[in-house]
């Protein structure tokens, strides 16, 4: 009898066991399907962007140039905003 009890109860043991494992597994399988829709919408996000280029300017160059320059005294706060939006608004109504 003392033999069979311990056969029985190593046989629990082993399935016991068993059963761990298999959970293990599956938890292991579940983690790395849900890991993997993840990075494949990381990769679809970053594919999906695509920088639009500007249209070409309708300004002439000097225009252009003297557009940058006022630019410039604006951010270097040489000149005010009002002051900044009145001389582009002449540049670009200008010939």
């Amino acid at each position: 009898k003392e033999a069979e009890a311990a056969r029985v109860k190593a046989e629990a043991e082993a399935a016991k066991a068993a059963a761990k494992a298999e959970a293990a597994k599956a938890r292991a399988e579940t983690e790395k399907q849900a890991s993997k829709p993840a990075e494949k919408k990381q990769a679809k996000a970053s594919d999906a962007f695509t920088p639009l280029e500007s249209p070409p300017s309708s300004l002439s160059g000097s225009k252009e140039a003297r557009l940058a320059e006022l630019l410039q005294l604006y951010k270097a706060d040489k000149i005010t905003p009002r002051e900044y939006h009145i001389e582009r608004a002449k540049i670009i109504a200008g010939p």
